[in-house]
């Protein structure tokens, strides 16, 4: 119930609103159902003169336990009982649809607001934070997780719904028979505390839903991401039997949280009807109360009874959606303490040079530089050589401030960055990866990213410049033309050149080229390498390669 209780104070007016509406809602379903009363005692009555003496007397103790002709007096007629049932019943419908749409709307509030941090999450957290995360498992906490733990507060509320109307019932059960209302009451306890072992069970059974989806989340991206590679080698046998071995173990979680909802209300059922069976046998063979009441008990209590085994089930439901909920609450806590301070300072310009002075850095405790000093002049192409795990990348990171060096400076025209606007400075990098990044949408959106201020005809400059206008204008659609998943319809050559035309579009300052030739053909190498070539004087070119052609092309190399 934890959980339940932190959606409610997250959510308060709309929880309020809710819970007023399904209390309300038992109480007019209360009054159409006490309503019967009167309306038997009307029937009863009006067959009283051809009863009986032992159906006279049967009638005479109900009208005794109900006290109608008394209470109500002149009021008590056929058509005014009719009405109050219709409203009180009408009434109880009115409440219940004021309850479940203010469910759905808080339902789709909280998905929105985890999926919202979620996200903020990702693109806020630090970079170190972010590797160490996998994919699959943010794309099932975006989709799956989020809508079991949103779920949660749905069960949460119907489980007060459930709770209201058994207040109802026993209200209207103690009206007419208190002792047998309070053994009612009793009986509903120890089927409570039966149900607690399958309710234990089923919130194991969620954890480990929760635990298995995520996983399987994970494989599916990471396969998908490299099936190419997977199918030419030949290695889909041994990826299926590792993926089959997850769903199979989310297939016996899933059979056991079924199992253990079944056994909860088999017992529960088992439990109720003995003791309902026992106490009417009691009731029949005492003079305490008459068979008419006991018929009437029946039906409330059975009622009251079906509201509890809803109650038990919803119970069970939290106890299996909490566990996403937990899981949601425990990556966002540790997200969010990860967030990269991104701290003002004063405007950054690149007019002059970028120095490395005496950076020292380290990644999991083995050192990358010791005292590094180098130099990347403005207006210049320099290119960064060396093997692979020669700390290229890194640069490129402390340059992006991606990470931060764990001693000496990095200067920009003489500002530190830890002085400058970080926003400001990485709004005047243009950033080309080794791995082309592109959408499965249009070359537009794949350059804009969506950014609205950017125009088409800046779109249309940049791939100018990134010598890319002349194959798109022979594409269908030109800059509408979709470019398929991962731009699988376009060459190595024209996703590359895609990604330059996207880090030129927003006029940047520095320019960044990480690997970005290394997956490319000679020819195409050399088409891109010219490209690099023609932004001289315009940009500050930084070039990451281990291979010999960008050397040539560049006015500074760095070893």
């Amino acid at each position: 119930m934890k959980t339940a209780i932190s959606f409610f104070q997250s959510y308060p007016r709309a929880s309020l609103i809710t819970v007023l509406a399904f209390l309300f809602s038992g109480l007019a379903e209360g009054i159409g159902l006490l309503s019967f009363v009167p309306l038997l005692y009307l029937a009863l009555n009006s067959e009283k003169e051809s009863m009986g003496e032992e159906q006279s007397a049967i009638l005479g103790d109900v009208v005794l336990i109900a006290n109608i002709s008394e209470f109500f007096g002149p009021l008590l007629t056929i058509e005014n009982v009719i009405v109050v049932l219709f409203v009180g019943l009408t009434l109880n419908n009115y409440f219940l649809l004021l309850a479940n749409k203010q469910i759905g709307i808080t339902l789709a509030k909280i998905s929105f607001d985890f999926r919202v941090r979620i996200l903020r999450s990702i693109y806020r957290s630090k970079w170190e934070y972010f590797v160490g995360e996998p994919t699959g498992h943010f794309t099932s906490r975006l989709t799956n997780e989020v809508k079991r733990a949103a779920n949660t507060y749905m069960d949460s509320a119907l489980l007060i719904a459930y709770f209201a109307q058994c207040i109802t019932y026993l209200v209207l059960a103690a009206l007419v028979s208190l002792p047998l209302t309070a053994l009612a009451l009793l009986v509903a306890a120890i089927a409570l505390l039966v149900s607690k072992r399958f309710i234990a069970a089923s919130g194991g059974y969620g954890a480990a839903n929760t635990k298995y989806i995520k996983e399987i989340s994970r494989r599916a991206i990471e396969s998908l991401n490299g099936i190419k590679a997977i199918k030419a080698m030949g290695k889909e046998p041994l990826l299926e039997t590792s993926f089959f071995r997850e769903i199979d173990e989310l297939r016996k979680s899933q059979a056991g949280q079924i199992t253990a909802a079944e056994h909860l209300k088999m017992w529960q059922k088992e439990i109720i009807l003995f003791f309902m069976l026992l106490g009417f046998y009691g009731s029949f063979h005492t003079d305490w109360i008459s068979p008419v009441e006991v018929l009437l008990l029946a039906a409330v209590l059975m009622r009251f009874f079906s509201q509890t085994t809803k109650c038990s089930g919803q119970i069970q439901k939290v106890a299996v959606g909490e566990s996403a909920y937990h899981s949601l609450e425990q990556f966002l806590g540790q997200a969010e303490s990860n967030f990269e301070v991104v701290h003002g300072g004063s405007q950054p310009t690149l007019e002059r040079e970028l120095v490395f002075s005496d950076v020292d850095f380290s990644y999991h405790e083995k050192q990358v530089f010791k005292r590094l000093n180098i130099r990347i002049p403005a207006h210049k192409i320099t290119t960064l050589i060396g093997a692979s795990g020669a700390g290229k990348s890194t640069i490129i990171d402390l340059i992006s401030t991606l990470i931060s060096p764990d001693g000496g400076d990095i200067l920009v025209d003489g500002q530190s960055l830890e002085d400058i606007n970080i926003a400001q400075w990485r709004g005047m990098i243009g950033y080309v990866p080794q791995e082309a990044f592109l959408l499965h949408d249009t070359i537009m959106t794949n350059i804009t990213l969506g950014d609205s201020a950017i125009t088409r005809q800046q779109v249309e400059q940049a791939l100018e410049e990134a010598n890319a206008d002349e194959f798109v204008g022979q594409l269908e659609g030109g800059v509408d033309f979709n470019v398929g998943e991962r731009g699988s319809r376009l060459s190595g050559g024209q996703r590359q050149r895609i990604m330059i035309a996207r880090a030129l579009v927003n006029r940047p300052q520095l320019l960044i080229f990480d690997e970005a030739t290394s997956s490319l053909d000679p020819s195409s190498e050399q088409e891109i390498c010219s490209t690099i070539c023609s932004l001289r004087g315009d940009h500050t070119v930084l070039c990451a390669s281990h291979r010999p052609m960008l050397v040539d092309y560049a006015d500074h190399v760095i070893d």
